[in-house]
């Protein structure tokens, strides 16, 4: 959900290094992330895993996708979110 507010219009992602020489915002494909699924499912002795943690973080993020996407937009835009 984060990642995809930050793609730029050709589906970029844009982000910012403070420790790069060179201060300006850079792109990249989001291919070129370091990305890890089912971070939050833990498994017991079996191997069976819980994914019920997942399933929580994900009902929070559809809840504040909105809100980050207005917040997101308004900078896209220069403007002061509300």
């Amino acid at each position: 959900m984060l990642l995809k507010k930050f793609y730029g219009r050709r589906r970029e992602f844009c982000f910012f290094e403070r420790h790069f020489e060179e201060r300006r915002i850079l792109k990249t494909t989001p291919d070129t992330l370091y990305r890890e699924s089912d971070l939050y499912v833990v498994c017991d002795e079996d191997g069976n895993g819980d994914d019920s943690a997942e399933e929580l973080f994900a009902e929070f993020e559809r809840k504040a996708a909105s809100a980050l996407g207005e917040i997101i937009t308004a900078v896209w835009n220069v403007k002061i979110p509300h």
